[in-house]
């Protein structure tokens, strides 16, 4: 929860967007500003140093469900505010 780079890749992502229970606090997210969202990892549970976004998504390459990749990382809505990454491989 107050990890602020959560896979270690250096590109920060905000102190509490994850629960103990590693589940996205979409509270936070909603109270970041654009700007903010812009500049936070794209992809927070897997390395992606260069952020590289080639599908204009909004999730990095790397965590993109598509053919160059073996695990995605998507997110699970549980509640009305509490999400989950589920990961898939392929």
């Amino acid at each position: 929860m107050c990890d602020d780079d959560l896979d270690n890749d250096g590109i920060k992502n905000p102190i509490g967007i994850v629960d103990d229970a590693g589940n996205v606090v979409y509270a936070v997210v909603q109270k970041l500003s654009q700007q903010e969202r812009d500049r936070i990892d794209n992809c927070l549970l897997v390395v992606n140093k260069d952020q590289r976004d080639d599908d204009k998504n909004r999730v990095g390459n790397a965590c993109d469900n598509d053919e160059r990749v073996g695990i995605a990382i998507n997110p699970k809505l549980l509640a009305q505010s509490r999400y989950a990454f589920v990961a898939e491989y392929s």
